[in-house]
């Protein structure tokens, strides 16, 4: 009898992860972490492919992202954070926090990544992917996510929350209201940017540790969702 593929990725992604947990029970990789530097370097698309294969499960085929794994869409990021935060994974500075179940799978899967090469590929065949919007899942207030955007988000993100390189910003274009209002709940509650040298992470938490309403992220994650742009056909 043929086991699900569902059922069969839950059970690699328990297994891995699980393995990390009890990995923890014996050093905080955090407080280990060295003085982080991203190292960027150019990647082969074409070997990227094949590695790639072990983000399929979570991501998707196209890089997508998928709310049952809480994995991120892919598409619209910039190569140079994708490096970086596959680094900051597989160092222990994401994905090593007690109730991190989401980031804790995503750092078992970085692990299969050898090195900074490997990532390098990986981002390089991410950068093949079509654009993709988002659609909304809730509902709120965008002249209200807009006025929140502008006070709290807009000096490291840009005005059209496409990111920076010098503040290490992500873009958030492609991204789901529902995985913005995860990580800004993450950053919120300590699961991002515990490690004492992500610095970028402590700024940011910094910024938006007084946005304590539900609806004001909502409508955050809404007004940044209402920026993204149809892919040309």
């Amino acid at each position: 009898m043929q086991i699900n593929t569902f059922t069969k990725t839950i059970a690699i992604i328990s297994t891995l992860t699980f393995s990390f947990i009890a990995m923890q029970n014996q050093t905080n990789a955090a407080d280990e972490t060295p003085s982080f530097e991203p190292k960027y370097l150019k990647g082969d698309a074409e070997k990227g492919k094949m590695k790639y294969m072990v983000c399929v499960n979570c991501h998707g085929p196209t890089g997508g992202g998928n709310i049952i794994f809480k994995s991120a869409a892919l598409p619209g990021q910039q190569d140079w954070y994708l490096q970086s935060q596959l680094q900051k994974f597989k160092l222990g500075m994401r994905g090593t926090k007690p109730g991190d179940i989401a980031g804790m799978q995503m750092r078992a899967m970085s692990m299969t990544l050898a090195t900074e090469q490997d990532m390098a590929d990986v981002v390089a065949y991410i950068k093949t992917f079509p654009p993709v919007v988002a659609a909304p899942t809730l509902k709120g207030d965008l002249a209200k996510g807009k006025a929140t955007f502008e006070k709290f988000c807009i000096e490291c993100h840009g005005p059209k929350a496409l990111g920076l390189k010098e503040k290490q910003s992500p873009s958030l274009m492609g991204l789901t209201d529902w995985y913005i209002i995860t990580q800004v709940k993450n950053v919120q509650n300590g699961l991002r940017g515990y490690a004492p040298n992500d610095k970028h992470v402590h700024e940011m938490k910094e910024k938006i540790v007084t946005i304590t309403d539900e609806q004001t992220i909502i409508d955050v994650a809404l007004y940044i969702l209402s920026l993204q742009e149809a892919p040309a056909k």
